[in-house]
C-alpha cells in the first residue's frame, strides 16, 4: 500500500498548496490533510489486490480475470463512493 500512497501522494500533491497558500490552511494541516487523502485513495487498490489474491491463492491462469475484474470493480467503487 506505501507504493500506492506515494503515486497518489505526487499526483494530488498540488492539492497541498491548494490548501496552504490559496486556502491559508497551516502547512503541518494541510500535508497532514494530503497524506490522508492519498492514503485513503491507496485503498482501492489494495482492496483489488488484496481481494484478488484472496479468491485465486497462488499464480495460475485465473489470475489473469481475476486481477482485472477486482481491478474494475475497486476503479468502479472509486468513483461511485
Amino acid at each position: 500500500m506505501r507504493s500506492a500512497s506515494v503515486w497518489f501522494g505526487v499526483g494530488i500533491s498540488w492539492i497541498y498548496i491548494s490548501l496552504h497558500v490559496y486556502g491559508q490552511m497551516w502547512a503541518w494541516l494541510a500535508a497532514l490533510a494530503t497524506a490522508l487523502l492519498a492514503a485513503f485513495l491507496a485503498l482501492y487498490p489494495a482492496l483489488a489486490l488484496g481481494l484478488s489474491q484472496r479468491f485465486v491463492p497462488a499464480p495460475s491462469a485465473r489470475l489473469l480475470l481475476a486481477l482485472p475484474a477486482a481491478w474494475t470493480a475497486s476503479e468502479w467503487l472509486r468513483v461511485y463512493c
